[in-house]
């Protein structure tokens, strides 16, 4: 009995010190849980900060876009595009703006060349185009808008020029890439309205 007792006793005692010994390692355990609680918040605060910091930045990125975008198209009021002209045809006149002015008075008999001022025209910054190639367009930029205006009335009703007599000439309102490829995404709706 007496050794039954002792070995007892013994096995209390260890039992005692392992769940002394368990329950200072859950001590330390939830001490570290709480630590990584705390970094947590901490770091969830920080990411959610970044958050809204970075919604702001991307608000103010699109609002300068819109800035420059518009700049860009207010740079581009006086232009028009001239396509289907045939890459060498201005190489008989030394200068490109007396080409465009005497190619726009052939095509837009009603103006006087002094209502076709034109600051500046040169060919679009593509590679030249190839034999069977269509060929880079012409960018225009007239001193007077409304004469710009009016061309562009006129070349929507015609749609097509003839000059020289089979080439088909066409003329647009020059615009910013970004523009062109919002128009485009309602081509088909503009399409159903016709």
């Amino acid at each position: 009995l007496r050794k039954m007792r002792s070995s007892l006793e013994e096995k209390i005692n260890k039992v005692s010190t392992d769940t002394e010994k368990t329950n200072n390692v859950v001590m330390e355990l939830r001490t570290d849980i709480r630590e990584i609680k705390d970094r947590l918040e901490f770091i969830e605060d920080r990411v959610s900060g970044a958050k809204r910091k970075g919604e702001v930045k991307e608000k103010e990125n699109e609002k300068i876009w819109d800035r420059l975008l518009d700049l860009e198209a207010r740079s581009q009021r006086n232009n028009n595009r001239i396509f289907g002209v045939p890459e060498g045809e201005e190489t008989n006149t030394n200068n490109m703006e007396r080409f465009v002015q005497e190619l726009l008075a052939d095509l837009f008999p009603s103006l006087s060349r002094e209502d076709l001022d034109i600051e500046r025209a040169h060919r679009t910054l593509q590679f030249c185009s190839r034999e069977g190639q269509r060929p880079r367009a012409i960018v225009v930029k007239l001193l007077c808008y409304n004469v710009k205006e009016e061309i562009l009335k006129k070349a929507r009703e015609v749609r097509f020029f003839e000059w020289k007599g089979e080439k088909r000439i066409q003329i647009y309102q020059d615009l910013p890439k970004e523009i062109l490829d919002k128009r485009k995404k309602f081509d088909g709706i503009r399409k159903i309205c016709r």
